[in-house]
């Protein structure tokens, strides 16, 4: 079975596409210390030129041991018009224009 990495998602009346834009992976932060990045997924308007939207989600580090790489997500459509919405109410304009709006969309759990 293929894990899908993009597809559309409806969220009023505008039909976002979504693609993951970033597996999770350990990467070194501060004083060489290793800090766990989530899944984080790109969230675009059908129109070209407007605001994206990164929506980074958390992921559980005792999962699996210290390997994210080897877990699977999924994120259904529900979840993701949740954190869309979310986003929205946080201040993200999809009809504005201007750099990438990230927003940390909560915990993900593994399938």
């Amino acid at each position: 079975m293929a894990t899908i990495k993009k597809g559309i998602v409806k969220v009023g009346e505008i039909d976002f596409r979504w693609s993951v834009f970033r597996q999770p992976t350990w990467a070194t932060a501060r004083h060489d210390k290793l800090s766990l990045l989530g899944v984080a997924i790109l969230v675009e308007h059908p129109e070209p030129s407007r605001r994206d939207l990164l929506l980074e989600f958390d992921i559980d580090p005792t999962r699996h041991g210290d390997m994210p790489q080897h877990q699977r997500f999924r994120i259904t459509d529900g979840r993701l018009v949740e954190a869309i919405e979310s986003a929205m109410s946080a201040g993200w304009d999809a009809e504005s224009r201007g750099k990438r709006f990230v927003y940390e969309a909560g915990t993900l759990q593994p399938r």
